[in-house]
């Protein structure tokens, strides 16, 4: 006859109980996905600039890596954490370099059309705003790679105040 395990030693959630690395690793993905949703910042000639409102193919992206890293968490695959981390600090950077060049479009396209005040002579630290969205997605990062790269020193705390 074979060994039947009683129903009341069956464990209904086989993700239970979490790992401290994977609470740093779930936490971040939460931010990651946040992030996304949140207003990153605010630009006086560009408006407010946010992944999922921008539009851009970028927003999919980081949704797909959120989505990725929630997998790897939660199937506790955490080593290979590192990996939604670089893909996000890429997209992160991509925005910021598109941003970046989008400005420098709209200060040559000023300078040609004779404006006498070119967008550098304007102060625009007053006028941008930073929003919890960058936070987020800024936080989703380091909490990703330490996630990956403290779960064995974690686990081994653990182990030894036991």
């Amino acid at each position: 006859m074979k060994n039947i395990t009683p129903i009341y030693k069956l464990r209904l959630f086989p993700l239970l109980p979490l790992q401290k690395s994977q609470i740093l690793g779930l936490s971040g993905t939460l931010f990651l996905i946040w992030g996304i949703f949140i207003k990153m910042f605010t630009l006086p000639f560009l408006g407010d600039i946010a992944y999922w409102n921008h539009g851009s193919t970028n927003a999919k992206l980081m949704l797909i890596t959120g989505i990725m890293a929630l997998m790897l968490s939660l199937l506790k695959q955490l080593k290979w954490l590192w990996i939604p981390a670089i893909i996000a600090l890429l997209l992160l950077g991509h925005t910021f370099f598109t941003t970046y060049l989008e400005i420098m479009k709209y200060k040559e396209l000023m300078e040609m059309m004779g404006n006498t005040r070119s967008i550098s002579s304007i102060p625009l630290k007053p006028s941008i705003d930073v929003g919890l969205g960058l936070l987020f997605l800024l936080l989703a990062i380091i909490f990703l790679f330490l996630g990956c790269f403290l779960r064995k020193y974690l686990a081994r705390n653990i182990l030894i105040k036991r």
